[in-house]
């Protein structure tokens, strides 16, 4: 018993805090057990740790930052743009503009895939209706469409069996 006693008033300081010279407060601060705990100088968490911690990761992030752009590792040659390494090849939906842009000066190509292509696809919507109200406009779209789709498989066939 005596001893439960001596290790319960371990725990607990009773500590005289000066306020002023007339008054004073009795504070109890509950310390862990801990031999020499009580004379330890303690800091908090915030700002304090996670001020130091931050700008150590600065200063990390810093120093790796820049010897990654000053001292860049070799990677081998440089890459020609214009030519594909074998065995490389787009996805299954790029295949068609991949293999169109082999056949046709890159003007063409490129001016017709990616900017009269997808006007044409906008535009679709507001042309609907008079084209369907024409009595030759919606055998005419069909006709356009089904070309367009048959392009489009062959040359994506093309590209996947490697054609040059």
């Amino acid at each position: 018993m005596a001893e439960q006693e001596h290790a319960h008033h371990s725990t607990i300081s009773t500590v005289r805090h000066e306020h002023t010279e007339e008054e004073s407060a009795l504070r109890t601060v509950y310390y862990p057990i801990t031999p020499g705990y009580e004379e330890e100088e303690t800091e908090l968490f915030f700002p304090h740790e996670l001020l130091k911690f931050g700008i150590i990761i600065l200063l990390i992030v810093g120093i790796l930052t820049f010897f990654a752009s000053m001292v860049p590792l070799p990677v081998g040659d440089p890459a020609d743009p214009l030519r594909t390494p074998p065995g490389i090849e787009p996805e299954w939906y790029f295949l068609s503009v991949y293999q169109l842009l082999k056949y046709v000066p890159r003007w063409l190509g490129v001016g017709f895939s990616f900017i009269v292509f997808p006007a044409l696809l906008f535009a679709v919507p507001f042309f609907w209706g008079p084209v369907r109200r024409v009595s030759w406009g919606w055998p005419a779209l069909k006709v356009i469409v089904a070309i367009g789709v048959f392009v489009s498989a062959l040359l994506s066939i093309m590209g996947l069996l490697g054609f040059e």
